[in-house]
């Protein structure tokens, strides 16, 4: 689990790096539609027979400024990572000490005399006989 987690812990960092050496990147995307209607219907003219809608799509890449709010929104995604992973290891020292308490606790429980006092109501030579 502890592998698990330090791995993920890893690829998010990658991430992030990855992150941020695109802040300085932009994209553009152009998109171009044209629209094409033919009328060869002789028996209503303004009726269109065929209609082709063609669409050409760029996407560009811009170097540009450094983004600071993308800078603020990766020092963020970096430091959740940190506190995530310090939470875990937190809780599960929480939860081993939990757990040796109440073992604690059950054996003082068990280290009481098990004395069991019964009482009998009305006549106890009744019981006896």
């Amino acid at each position: 689990m502890a592998k698990k987690a330090k791995t993920e812990g890893l690829t998010e960092l990658e991430k992030a790096e990855q992150a941020v050496r695109e802040l300085d990147i932009q994209l553009y995307k152009n998109v171009e539609k044209t629209k094409v209607i033919e009328y060869k219907n002789k028996e209503r003219p303004d009726k269109p027979t065929k209609e082709t809608i063609e669409e050409h799509e760029e996407v560009k890449d811009v170097s540009t400024i450094i983004d600071r709010a993308g800078i603020k929104a990766i020092a963020s995604a970096l430091r959740d990572i940190k506190e995530i992973q310090m939470l875990k290891s937190d809780l599960d020292q929480k939860e081993q000490e939990a757990r040796i308490a109440k073992l604690q606790k059950d054996a003082v429980v068990e280290d009481k005399s098990t004395e069991i006092t019964i009482t009998f109501g009305g006549d106890a030579e009744e019981y006896s006989g």
